[in-house]
């Protein structure tokens, strides 16, 4: 290999990069609870419950928050993906 390849990462070590580092940087970045209050929380809690109390966290109010925050990884993925097909 030239001079310049042996300062470059290619292939399969590239492809272990961007996921390793760039991609799991980008996913650090994001904080879990940004855009979700404690009052959104309980509010969604209450709205599962209905008029009935309860001992434990329903199931769909925990659906309803973290299917909220997970698709606020999607930004990051795509972008891993592209990442990835350009080394492709």
């Amino acid at each position: 290999p030239a001079l310049a390849d042996m300062n470059e990462l290619f292939g399969g070590a590239r492809i272990s990069y961007i996921f390793n580092d760039i991609f799991a940087a980008s996913l650090m970045s994001v904080a879990p609870f940004d855009g979700l209050s404690d009052q959104e929380i309980r509010t969604t809690i209450c709205n599962a419950n209905g008029t009935r109390p309860s001992l434990f966290v329903p199931e769909i109010s925990f659906d309803i928050l973290a299917r909220r925050q997970i698709s606020r990884l999607e930004q990051p993925g795509l972008q891993c993906v592209d990442l990835v097909y350009e080394e492709l």
